[in-house]
């Protein structure tokens, strides 16, 4: 048997996907400031956990202490990536579910099986890095709860054309049978 879905469950709204240059980092802190203290929540997600000699590139680690002291300061967040125990990572879940977190910074291990109605912003840094489906399902995480999503793509290389041209893919196609 083989069953498409080709259209979005019901009672979720379209997610609004936009590429992010670098110089607007702090716009969209405060943004995603704003919306916190509204109630909603967001996602931040990093390709590693943690500085690496062999690769350079933003970390879950590194960005929960410069958020946390800077652009978000005072703001309720936590750090989420697959190192963690299952009771650690339950924990964390439990308390963005709830709304006692309000902005997780993780890896992509928030790719599947994660229902947050209330996160409508995902925010993902070097967005180049990772790959158009795998983009489109970490998309999907947010505008669950009927409330509007916004889906923030960040380059970090600068926006090489390549990379620039298959983030624009994301911000022109909702389908991911077209993506």
């Amino acid at each position: 048997d083989l069953s498409v879905i080709d259209e979005m469950p019901p009672g979720r709204a379209p997610i609004r996907t936009r590429v992010v240059p670098l110089e607007k980092c702090e716009a969209m802190y405060a943004y995603i400031r704003e919306k916190q203290a509204a109630g909603e929540q967001a996602y931040l997600l990093y390709p590693l956990i943690e500085d690496s000699e062999k690769q350079e590139a933003e970390t879950v680690e590194s960005a929960h202490e410069e958020l946390s002291a800077g652009p978000l300061k005072g703001v309720p967040m936590a750090m989420l990536h697959g190192r963690m125990t299952m009771s650690e990572k339950d924990e964390v879940m439990a308390a963005f579910h709830a709304g006692v977190v309000r902005v997780l910074i993780a890896t992509t291990v928030v790719e599947v099986g994660v229902h947050v109605p209330q996160a409508t912003i995902m925010a993902i840094h070097q967005a180049e890095r990772f790959g158009l489906s795998q983009l489109h399902q970490l998309r999907g995480r947010v505008g669950r709860g009927g409330r509007e999503g916004y889906c923030f793509l960040l380059s970090g290389d600068g926006g090489s054309p390549e990379a620039m041209e298959r983030l624009e893919v994301l911000v022109r196609e909702a389908d991911g049978f077209r993506i």
